[in-house]
């Protein structure tokens, strides 16, 4: 009897610190699954990607778009011209060139502006028209002149200091980008222009 009454008693004592011991045990466990849950979560910031942004294109960006669609319009248009025109083989090869490149650089400028929701125009502006139309009237030499001085150099310098006002003032990177990736390419029209005007 005495036995049984002694081991009552440490049952007794030993059941609440058992209990306590499996509590706290349990409160371990569940702490270390959260802490666990939590470092595995990706973080919000690598979940929301500057690439996965979709942007729309701004007004003003959208204004840049078109000018810079313009001046590629009027570069094709007037080196076909030239093409059809021109008997010299310098203004041809440059004539064809100015439709490779800037063709290339349109196709750029459309798929940039679609991703934005931007459109791109498909004829250019009145004031390239108005050289367009200017140059049509000419033929020979004088045509080579001022084809080489119209649409070579003054074109292409409105041309540069566009791209370099995107550049410097668009809102949308990507549009900025564009601007820089183009711009050498502006620029060695332009040069190539000025070497055979002597300008």
């Amino acid at each position: 009897m005495d036995y049984i009454q002694g081991t009552t008693s440490i049952f007794r004592i030993a059941t609440p610190l058992i209990l306590a011991a499996s509590l706290a045990a349990c409160g371990s466990i569940g702490g270390n699954s959260a802490s666990t849950s939590a470092s595995m979560s990706p973080p919000t910031s690598a979940m929301a990607t500057p690439s996965m942004a979709t942007t729309k294109v701004t007004a003003p960006d959208q204004q840049l778009i078109n000018e810079i669609g313009y001046a590629n319009l009027a570069e094709i248009s007037t080196g076909q011209l030239a093409l059809t025109k021109s008997q010299d083989v310098k203004v041809r090869s440059y004539a064809q060139r100015m439709i490779d490149d800037h063709t290339r650089a349109m196709k750029e400028l459309q798929t940039l502006a679609q991703s934005k929701g931007g459109t791109v125009p498909t004829e250019t502006d009145l004031k390239h028209k108005a050289i367009a139309l200017e140059l049509s009237a000419l033929s020979g030499g004088l045509f080579d002149r001022q084809y080489m001085s119209q649409a070579g150099v003054s074109a292409h310098q409105r041309t540069h200091e566009l791209l370099a006002n995107v550049q410097r003032d668009a809102n949308d990177p990507a549009l900025r980008t564009h601007a820089r990736m183009i711009l050498p390419v502006i620029h060695s029209h332009l040069t190539e222009a000025q070497a055979m005007t002597g300008k």
